[in-house]
């Protein structure tokens, strides 16, 4: 569970960096993530 609160964070984290981006490309493809 920690480890998915990590990546979470990660996304974030370079989420803030490009606004606008849609969806964190680093989870794309994994369960949850819309298309």
């Amino acid at each position: 569970m920690s480890n998915l609160v990590e990546q979470i964070a990660l996304c974030v984290e370079n989420g803030k960096v490009n606004t606008a981006s849609p969806y964190p490309s680093q989870m794309k493809g994994q369960l949850g993530v819309m298309n």
